[in-house]
């Protein structure tokens, strides 16, 4: 489980390494303080402590210093070659690697950058805006910088998939709430916006928040095509059925990457907002999950790594109470890119072969990102990897909602993406995969230990391994990026006093054998359905992957994906169409009644030529995503136009207020600025506790996000995974906070 903390560090020099060779598992012991990990490859990683920065060739298990000219406040990889780093010191000069720790340059001194873009398809091109809110530009991986203007408060490069626009092209928000775009590296701008409080862009998307002077009505305006994205006609107002009399105060970008865009509306609650997926334009929005759990701007919504389509959430079920510590949680799970919500199957058993007995509806309910920051980091949330293909790591309890109390909760896993669960361990551990799941290894967070557990197949075992003789206060356990190694990283503080300690557990001794054919299994993803086309989103999808009970190495690179084929659609194809709501009756398999929300016009839109056709929503719309094909039928019912073009109404109904927004994202790294950004205190916490990269807990997870706030406009920014998919938040309210980078899992 990936928790990175920028907590500044104390280096111990003593070290002590030694081996236990009756299980083949050798143990390393440093003590260092870490303050950060970046992988530069899949066995070399560079680690952050206070008085400079280490280095290690063989997945974390032994670190040499490598540099120690002073702490280091963080550090940026290229996305282009990841061997070039740029390591920022506020109050002195930056170093810069470009052969992964090898040999360092002095970079020249610029400040803290509370915003730092790097570019996705030039090499060491970077874009910075300082405290003081100068734009700088390097070339060379910030050796070197370049001043263009000041008075910006948020930008980003412009680029596109074909790579042909000029170099040096980039947006910006001024201090004039202007947004423009420069294609000539800052010599000139073109403003395609007035009023505009903030914009997050992402690998597919550009989201501008937008503020109506008239009214001070917010608006998010959205461009789905990158290539056009300097043309103010290519934005389209985002719609949402909320109704005039409703306020939303933010809307927290979620996920884009799907078929969907998830947004996250927060409209007053402290607890709670709405969660809204768009149709495959972009901009239409229905409601898919009322009252998630939201804590500033963060949402307990998690997809599952590699598969399309399945997402867990927490929905709050007293919502009309509205009180953090009294809110009332129960986990969901949905198969189908939120057109159909369950709760989840809880296991009969427990981890030691007793019945469970549980009295009224009883379901198993997990922590998400928001009680994991409420409980400072002891409840771990859910967590999964696309190279450990539908298995799942969460701690929870059984009963009819989450228990408040961390003793209650146990770990949990599923096998089969979130379908059925079987309790790991008694009590809250941490977690990590290695070997693709093929290696589960946790420690407890409640207490001090000084042994973790394992697992060899994918726990149907559990094993334990004493790797100190003093316990530790555990923080974290990471593996390199990928989770497909066999080396894992435990950080934590030793129980006896202050030292803190970075440990190498190698599990490559273990096996000699490496998997053959007869090894794997063909694995389908499904929600359960009482049929044997086992289709999630329109189409089966065979998975091959390592036996539960192989006992060899999983030397495959990614899980390898046998064969795709499409179904027929049925009614899990299909959710509410825009205008329309869901009763929401969580019962698998039964119809929910696709409601209107509001009065919608059936009429002939006003431009309609007598002889052609104009269409009316029957309720239902295909699934983002989906691409089943013939089987149940619910697309919107062809009509012809009327042949008197005075029987043509003068325009179309409108019942929808389209409401927009405004950019914050809320970290923790994701995203907790997404999460928690007044708080000077926390947020030095947060940013450490999280992700592959300096600030992330579970990299992997599209969850969380890095945050950037904006004193006057309000603007926050979540990176929650390197595919920026993470939690990214527009405000209306103004936020007073210096950035914040959570990547959950990148």
């Amino acid at each position: 489980m990936r928790r990175e903390l920028p907590i500044i560090a104390t280096l111990f020099l003593s070290l002590l390494q030694f081996s236990l060779a009756q299980d083949n598992i050798k143990i390393t012991y440093n003590y260092i303080r870490l303050a950060g990990i970046l992988w530069t490859n899949q066995t070399t990683a560079l680690m952050l402590a206070d008085n400079g920065v280490y280095r290690s060739v063989d997945e974390g298990q032994n670190w040499a210093f490598v540099n120690g000219s002073g702490a280091t406040y963080d550090f940026y990889q290229d996305n282009s070659d990841k061997n070039k780093v740029l390591l920022l010191r506020p109050g002195s000069n930056n170093l810069v690697t470009l052969d992964g720790g090898i040999t360092f340059l002095q970079g020249e001194q610029t400040g803290n950058l509370p915003r730092l873009d790097i570019h996705e398809q030039l090499s060491g091109w970077l874009l910075g805006v300082t405290n003081e809110r100068r734009v700088l530009m390097s070339r060379d991986m910030g050796q070197t910088w370049d001043y263009i203007f000041t008075g910006a408060t948020n930008v980003a490069w412009y680029t596109n998939d074909s790579g042909n626009l000029p170099a040096g092209s980039f947006f910006a928000i001024d201090n004039y709430k202007h947004f423009n775009v420069s294609t000539d590296g800052g010599a000139t701008f073109t403003t395609l916006f007035n009023t505009a409080v903030g914009f997050i862009k992402t690998d597919d998307y550009l989201y501008v928040g937008l503020l109506d002077e008239e009214d001070d009505d917010l608006m998010l305006k959205i461009c789905t095509n990158d290539a056009n994205s300097a043309d103010p006609n290519s934005y389209r107002l985002a719609e949402f059925p909320f109704g005039d009399e409703v306020s939303q105060n933010s809307f927290s970008i979620l996920d884009d990457d799907a078929g969907a865009i998830w947004i996250g509306v927060n409209t007053g609650a402290n607890t709670w907002g709405g969660l809204y997926t768009s149709g495959p334009l972009g901009y239409q929005y229905v409601l898919a999950l009322p009252h998630t759990a939201n804590l500033g701007g963060l949402y307990d919504l998690t997809s599952v790594g590699g598969l399309n389509g399945i997402h867990l959430a927490n929905n709050v079920t007293n919502w009309e109470a509205d009180r953090r510590n009294n809110a009332d949680l129960r986990t969901h799970i949905t198969f189908d890119n939120g057109g159909e919500w369950r709760t989840l199957q809880a296991p009969s058993f427990d981890s030691t072969g007793q019945p469970i007995s549980c009295t009224g509806a009883c379901s198993l309910h997990l922590n998400g990102l928001t009680t994991y920051f409420l409980s400072a980091g002891s409840a771990t949330f859910f967590y999964s990897t696309e190279n450990a293909i539908g298995l799942i790591l969460a701690t929870g309890n059984i009963g009819t909602s989450l228990a408040k109390i961390g003793s209650q909760y146990n770990t949990y896993m599923s096998r089969d993406a979130g379908l059925t669960w079987v309790e790991l361990l008694q009590g809250p551990y941490v977690y990590e995969f290695g070997d693709h799941g093929g290696i589960i290894i946790g420690a407890r967070t409640d207490q001090a230990t000084n042994v973790v557990m394992y697992s060899l197949d994918e726990g149907k075992t559990i094993n334990y391994k004493t790797f100190s003789s003093k316990s530790v206060y555990v923080d974290n356990i990471l593996s390199e990026p990928s989770a497909t190694g066999r080396k894992f990283i435990l950080y934590g503080t030793e129980a006896t006093g202050t030292k803190h300690v970075v440990i190498g557990i190698d599990f490559s001794g273990v096996y000699e054998a490496t998997c053959t054919e007869d090894d794997y299994e063909e694995w389908s993803p499904y929600d359960g359905r009482a049929n044997q086309q086992q289709c999630l989103l329109g189409q089966n999808v065979v998975y091959s992957r390592k036996k539960q009970t192989a006992q060899c190495f999983n030397d495959r690179q990614t899980e390898h994906l046998l064969s795709q084929s499409i179904c027929e659609c049925t009614y899990e194809d299909w959710e509410c169409d825009f205008g329309y709501q869901s009763t929401f009756n969580n019962i698998p398999g039964t119809q929910e009644v696709c409601a209107l929300s509001g009065p919608i016009a059936a009429d002939p839109p006003a431009n309609c030529p007598s002889g052609t056709t104009y269409y009316v929503s029957r309720g239902y719309r295909k699934v983002p995503g989906d691409v089943c094909t013939g089987g149940l039928d619910l697309s919107p019912i062809a009509k012809q136009c009327p042949t008197d073009p005075n029987t043509q109404p003068s325009g179309s109904k409108k019942w929808i207020a389209v409401v927009v927004v405004v950019v914050v994202l809320v970290v923790a790294f994701v995203g907790i600025g997404i999460f928690i950004y007044n708080n000077d205190e926390l947020k030095e916490k947060i940013s450490g506790w999280f992700g592959r990269s300096s600030q992330s807990q579970y990299s992997r997870l599209n969850a969380g996000g890095s945050l950037v706030g904006d004193s006057e406009f309000g603007i926050a920014e979540n990176d929650l995974s390197d595919d920026e998919e993470d939690a990214q938040v527009l405000h209306d309210n103004d936020i007073a906070s210096k950035a914040d980078d959570f990547n959950p899992r990148s």
